[in-house]
């Protein structure tokens, strides 16, 4: 017979064990239905799970860095920190203090409102804590302004400039500027004007050289730009007369010349800083032939005072002789004397030699102005004599009037005596009329000596004369008045 199969080993424990605690997982139904084999739960694909690097990338986000600071505290005192807010650039800073000035004028309410402090030398400061707050920083005052002065303490130089007690910012150019460009529209328009004179653009000239200079390398390019196009000899106004355009044209190219001279004489000066040397550098070769280009050779005046120009900057150096031997072969100088250039009038006034000097029209107005004074004093102290003199004739003649009055009474008494003088003599022999003589001895030696009979008059202190004297004195004022105001 065959044998029966040999029954099936149990398995180990290693593979029962699954097995079991799958069993014990298993749903358990206490239903009469007939028992299911529980479903495995389904098993998670990895791309839904876990999440995919592109995913990642795009999460990841950048710090904030140094921005975002907020305040700390060491010890219980507050740290200055940062303040929240853009950073700042010194193009910025520079921007927002322009667009302050030129919005607040000096001297204006906008001005003071803001709080723009003000110098006698034209420098202005914004505080602080307003120019931050005009760049977009945010915090307190001490932190924004401790974060505008870190970012101009680290700028370049010759841009920002703070005040005495570091609270207000201002801009190193900004005096020098505003004092050129106010006194370049002052010269722009006495130029156009048909009762000019050189001597009232005198001070200008050397406001708007001491102003371009002060401005800095900043305004360097600005200041050129401004003479090219506010003094252009050929840039006058079309509706104006043949003769005034022609007058215009010419004021115009000497008062650019002038300003050249001046400008040269204050950037090559002790007082000029190193960045100067830049501004003067290019007025040649900005300026040279708005100034010496076409100049009209019939006018002998005004080549007399080119030349003389070119002279002065040979002698103190002020451009290189190329520069001048090319400007000066394009017209011809005249020759002979010059009595204006002598005296330092007209246009030669304006030149960098003679722009600090009093002018000589200046000198003999304040001399005649000092020899009208003492015509005055003079003439004041005959006037005060006159009436000292008058007054004293006035006084003499109620004197002698006074004295005319009691000498009539007197002279009455004696008469009235004259008239009893018989009666008087028959009594003057009687004993009585003795003692009455000698009572009247008596009185008169014990009378006080104020009661004495007065002096006369002499002839010198009557009426007349004082009328004399004082019509003498009144024709001597006259002749006096009459010489001094002639």
């Amino acid at each position: 017979r065959p044998r029966a199969p040999a029954p099936a080993s149990p398995p180990p424990m290693a593979a029962q064990a699954p097995v079991a605690a799958a069993a014990a997982a298993a749903p358990v139904r206490t239903d009469d239905a007939s028992p299911r084999a529980a479903s495995p739960p389904a098993a998670r694909s990895p791309e839904t799970s876990l999440p995919s690097a592109r995913d990642e990338d795009e999460a990841v986000a950048p710090g904030s860095g140094t921005r975002d600071w907020t305040s700390t505290t060491a010890g219980g005192i507050p740290v200055p920190v940062r303040p929240k807010g853009p950073s700042l650039a010194p193009d910025v800073l520079r921007t927002a203090l322009l667009r302050f000035f030129e919005g607040a004028p000096k001297g204006s309410d906008a001005a003071m409102g803001l709080g723009i402090m003000e110098e006698e030398d034209g420098a202005r400061f914004l505080p602080l804590p307003l120019l931050g707050r005009a760049c977009g920083l945010s915090g307190e005052d001490f932190e924004v302004a401790q974060a505008v002065w870190h970012e101009v303490n680290e700028a370049e130089p010759g841009i920002f400039t703070l005040s005495q007690d570091a609270r207000g910012c201002g801009l190193v150019e900004w005096a020098g500027w505003e004092e050129f460009t106010g006194a370049m529209r002052t010269i722009v328009a006495g130029t156009r004007d048909p009762a000019f004179e050189p001597k009232s653009i005198r001070g200008h000239v050397a406001r708007a050289a001491r102003g371009a200079v002060r401005a800095g390398p900043t305004r360097k390019d600005d200041v050129l730009k401004a003479l090219k196009e506010s003094l252009s000899p050929q840039d006058v106004p079309e509706d104006a007369a043949p003769a005034l355009r022609s007058a215009i044209s010419r004021r115009t190219r000497l008062a650019l010349a002038c300003l050249v001279d001046a400008i040269a004489s204050q950037g090559l000066g002790p007082e000029a800083g190193p960045d100067s040397m830049g501004l003067v550098g290019q007025l040649p070769r900005t300026l040279f032939g708005f100034i010496f280009d076409r100049v009209d050779g019939r006018d002998r005046g005004a080549c007399a005072f080119l030349g003389e120009i070119l002279d002065s900057w040979d002698r103190r150096r002020c451009f290189s002789k190329k520069w001048l031997a090319d400007a000066r072969s394009k017209f011809q100088v005249p020759k002979g004397a010059n009595s204006e250039r002598d005296e330092g009038r007209g246009w030669y006034a304006l030149t960098a030699e003679n722009l600090h000097k009093r002018p000589k029209e200046e000198d003999d107005a304040q001399s005649s102005g000092a020899k009208a004074d003492a015509v005055d004093a003079s003439l004041a102290a005959e006037v005060s004599a006159a009436k000292r003199s008058a007054a004293a004739a006035n006084s003499a003649r109620e004197a002698a009037e006074r004295s005319q009055d009691r000498l009539s009474a007197e002279q009455r008494l004696a008469q009235l005596m004259a008239e009893r003088g018989g009666a008087s003599a028959a009594a003057a022999t009687s004993p009585t009329a003795a003692r009455a003589g000698d009572a009247a001895a008596e009185d008169s030696r014990k009378s006080p000596p104020g009661n004495a009979k007065k002096r006369p008059i002499q002839d010198d202190e009557d009426d007349e004369t004082v009328q004399r004297h004082l019509e003498e004195s009144r024709k001597r004022r006259a002749e006096l008045m009459r010489k001094y105001q002639g």
